[in-house]
């Protein structure tokens, strides 16, 4: 009930400028204000279920919904990113993220193992990510995805 008030206050108080931030790297308007209230929602929904998950496992970690959060802010951060720099390091920042929580439960070996084959298939993405975008970088000389908008409509 509290959330469900709280996210009204959000939608209905928060005034919603449009800005761009860091040379037009990061950019809010309202659509990316839309994306950021439906990750609140859903990251809200997935902490409200992993309670009982917790308790049936008698696993209590703080550090978990520290994490969560981290994460709801590097989707912000991607959300808004208007650039292939920001764009990287915010699913960069994500990606960690996640690898720490595939690795939550410490004495598990399962978890530990999981967690390393994530990192070990994040880091070979992640090298094809800047390759790709290297390459994109080459052939343009662009960065910014509202020129990328340009080229693609000739």
């Amino acid at each position: 009930m509290y959330l469900i008030a709280l996210f009204g206050f959000l939608i209905y108080c928060v005034p919603i400028a449009d800005f761009n931030l860091l040379n037009y790297q990061y950019s809010h308007d309202s659509f990316t204000f839309t994306f950021k209230l439906l990750f609140l929602i859903f990251l809200s929904l997935c902490i409200y279920l992993s309670f009982e998950y917790f308790f049936f496992e008698k696993v209590f970690f703080i550090e978990y919904y520290f994490l969560v959060g981290f994460f709801c802010i590097s989707s912000f951060f991607l959300v808004s990113s208007n650039d292939f720099t920001l764009f990287y390091l915010s699913i960069e920042l994500q990606a960690l993220i996640l690898y720490t929580l595939a690795s939550l439960k410490r004495y598990n070996v399962f978890s530990a193992e999981s967690g390393l084959k994530y990192f070990v298939l994040g880091a070979f993405s992640s090298g094809l990510l800047l390759f790709g975008i290297s390459l994109f970088y080459g052939f343009f000389g662009i960065f910014t995805f509202y020129d990328i908008k340009f080229i693609f409509l000739k």
